[in-house]
């Protein structure tokens, strides 16, 4: 896992580096390139995507969105903010801004209860986004494939992951994403 964490720190300073790190406000477009295989196959490591910095100006986040964020809780790493047991996803983020940029698909918004199944999610008692989300393999970590027990995400958040989920580093550690750290919706 720690192996995990020093390429999520690496994957945000290199968007950062890419595209800025103060992106909300300003309008128009933004391109970026993916350093990461925690979306493929929707995104492709190293593939170049655009990212629609006036999406979200008038209209919030939806399911199913790709979107961009700043990951809260002013560190580059996958560290939750509260204490909960190992058999669930992490229900807050460490609170506070960060400058490391991410990319990952909304699964559930809020109000909705989630929990996992060989890492696919399962929202409000049902399987969703199985045609994009890739279970878990053998291989892959427990404790981002099998989390039984449900959240809820709190009001203003959103709960993100990445396509590949046995390689993907997202709220399932670091917690909901709040609505005030989504700056885009990401075109791949």
């Amino acid at each position: 896992m720690k192996r995990a964490i020093l390429f999520s720190t690496l994957l945000a300073l290199v968007l950062s580096a890419c595209g800025g790190s103060s992106d909300a406000g300003q309008g128009g477009t933004r391109t970026y390139t993916y350093p990461s295989e925690s979306i493929e196959p929707t995104i492709a490591y190293n593939e170049q995507v655009t990212v629609d910095l006036d999406a979200y100006r008038k209209a919030k986040p939806a399911i199913g969105d790709i979107v961009a964020f700043h990951l809260p809780g002013g560190g580059e790493t996958t560290e939750c903010g509260v204490e909960h047991p190992a058999s669930q996803s992490c229900p807050k983020a460490i609170t506070g801004p960060s400058s490391g940029i991410f990319i990952k698909r909304i699964v559930a918004g809020p109000g909705d209860k989630i929990s996992f199944r060989e890492g696919l999610p399962i929202v409000d008692g049902r399987a969703v986004f199985a045609q994009d989300v890739q279970k878990c393999g053998p291989e892959d970590p427990a404790e981002l494939c099998d989390l039984p027990t449900p959240i809820t995400v709190l009001a203003g958040q959103y709960f993100v992951i990445g396509d590949n989920s046995g390689a993907s580093l997202d709220s399932r550690l670091s917690g909901p994403v709040p609505l005030a750290a989504i700056f885009g919706e990401v075109r791949p």
